[in-house]
């Protein structure tokens, strides 16, 4: 192999190795909880069926909450998929941010809902960037059920405007004291289509890449 080809190898490697670092799909699985107890990783080694969090942290990314005992980590309002789940006692908010404060772009989630002592579904707003809540999340046609709303943050979704790219951070208020759960946050990574039932992790996407670079460098080298 010569010098050239090595150089466009590296720097293949480099490039696939930065793009998925900077997009991701946050499952809640694979990262840490800190609370006033300790951390904690998920899924939870202990059997935990979810832990209160002060903060989350996943693949460069982290939540912060702001209201005591307002969000957890886990499993025990979705049968077994952890999510992150705010409080079914207190309203509150919760931010999500890069950890070196980077910007980024939120392209989709899903989202759970339950009623709570008031009978009433949840009302959920989003903000950008500290700003005044733009958008609120559709539960009164989802609610009740463990069929997760799915939001995309292209302006197609009812209640929910296209102001979440190229943000330093999203924060989720919660102005009722019924729950709501996340999952599968599609940050710097495209959307799923509509009728999308599984999509690749960016890191197997990567992968996937280097390795029919591989082949083409191979067959290239054989035939030479």
């Amino acid at each position: 192999m010569n010098r050239n080809m090595t150089t466009s190898l590296l720097a293949l490697v480099l490039l696939a190795g930065w793009n998925s670092a900077m997009a991701t799909i946050i499952d809640f699985s694979g990262g840490i909880v800190t609370n006033d107890s300790g951390t904690y990783a998920t899924p939870d080694p202990y059997g935990w069926t979810e832990r209160w969090a002060r903060k989350y942290n996943e693949n460069g990314f982290v939540f912060l909450f702001y209201s005591p005992d307002f969000g957890a980590v886990g499993h025990s309002l979705t049968g077994g998929n952890d999510v992150l789940s705010s409080s079914t006692t207190n309203a509150g908010s919760f931010t999500l941010m890069r950890e070196d404060q980077g910007l980024f772009s939120l392209n989709y989630f899903d989202v759970f809902f339950n009623r709570g002592v008031d009978g009433q579904p949840p009302v959920v707003f989003l903000s950008a960037n500290a700003s005044v809540p733009t958008s609120v999340l559709p539960a009164a046609d989802y609610y009740d059920t463990q069929e997760p709303a799915r939001v995309w943050m292209d302006g197609t979704t009812s209640g929910v405007y296209p102001y979440f790219s190229n943000v330093s951070q999203v924060t989720f208020f919660l102005t009722s004291t019924n729950y709501f759960a996340l999952d599968n946050l599609y940050i710097d990574e495209p959307a799923p289509s509509r009728d999308a039932t599984s999509v690749p992790e960016p890191s197997t996407l990567a992968l996937f890449g280097l390795g029919l670079a591989g082949i083409g460098f191979a067959r290239r080298k054989r035939a030479a």
